[in-house]
Parts: structure tokens; C-alpha cells; sequence
């Protein structure tokens, strides 16, 4: 093995750490859904618990009210792990986007600019598999993980940094 050969090695090893990372989150994303889809499953079980209730002249008051509460708990759960899961996926994309933009800058200081044009990091691949499942509308951060150049490249990580956290601020205002 010489010296050449360690670059390549390298690069094996980070490609088949990337894809270790993307069979995890592709993971965590179906099973985070098929749980949301039990749930929603219960709701959907609720409203006719309660529509059926209304629909009976002999079901009491108290249980038609219980019924009720139970479903607005249920209801209110379901959204809040929504609520919760999406805000995580910001979370991690956030943390990416901040890497990148950090990594873009390492480059721009060290690598000759006749390499510019054509750079790009593994992040950006990682950072478009976490916007697999996400359903907000974030172009400037759909714009990074697409990027090539570090000049484009730190541009729109500032870009996405700055929407990632207007996104933030808007949620919780």
C-alpha cells in the first residue's frame, strides 16, 4: 500500500459510513410514520366512538364528555409528536447546514481555487436525505444540498441558515 492509496481508502471508508447514516435515518423516518399512522388510526377510531355516542339517545352524558376529552387528548398528542418529529429533522438539518458552511470555509483556506468549482462535501448529501421526509417548503436549504463550488456553497449555507432560522422564529412567535 503506498501513500497514494490512503486518500482512496478514505473515501471507501466515508461512503460507507455515509450509507451506514442514510440506512438509519431512513429508518427512523418509517418508523416515526407507521407510528403517526397508528395514531391517527385511534383518532379515526375516536370519532366514531364519539359520533356514535352522539348518534344514541341511551349513552349517558358522562360518557359521551369522557369520550370526548379522551379524543382531544389523543388528538393534541398527535399533533404535538408531529410537532416534535418534524422540529427534530430542522434540528438535525440545522446542525448540517452549520457544518457545511464551516467546512466550505476550511477549503476556501486551503485548497487551491482552481478546485473551487467543483467542491463539494458529503454533508450535502446527508443534508438532502434529511430533507427526505420534511414537509415545510425550504428552498434556500434544498439549494445548499444541491450546490457545487465553495463560493456557491458558502453562499447558501448563510442562505439556508438564515431560513432555517426565520422557520424557527415563526413557530414559535
Amino acid at each position: 500500500m503506498s501513500s497514494n492509496d490512503i486518500p482512496n481508502i478514505l473515501s471507501g471508508i466515508t461512503v460507507v459510513l455515509t450509507l451506514v447514516v442514510i440506512w438509519f435515518a431512513w429508518r427512523t423516518v418509517i418508523e416515526a410514520r407507521a407510528a403517526t399512522k397508528e395514531e391517527q388510526n385511534v383518532v379515526s377510531q375516536l370519532k366514531a366512538v364519539v359520533q356514535a355516542a352522539e348518534k344514541t339517545a341511551a349513552s349517558s352524558a358522562s360518557t359521551l364528555d369522557a369520550a370526548r376529552q379522551q379524543l382531544s387528548r389523543l388528538t393534541n398528542s398527535l399533533k404535538g409528536q408531529e410537532f416534535g418529529r418534524q422540529f427534530e429533522q430542522l434540528q438535525q438539518a440545522h446542525r448540517l447546514i452549520l457544518l457545511i458552511g464551516k467546512t466550505a470555509k476550511a477549503a476556501a483556506a486551503t485548497q487551491p481555487e482552481r478546485d473551487w468549482p467543483r467542491w463539494r462535501c458529503h454533508e450535502q448529501d446527508e443534508l438532502r436525505i434529511a430533507l427526505a421526509g420534511e414537509q415545510n417548503s425550504l428552498p434556500a436549504v434544498r439549494a445548499l444540498a444541491g450546490a457545487n463550488g465553495i463560493g456557491e456553497v458558502i453562499a447558501a449555507a448563510e442562505e439556508a441558515d438564515r431560513e432555517v432560522e426565520n422557520l424557527k422564529r415563526a413557530w414559535f412567535a
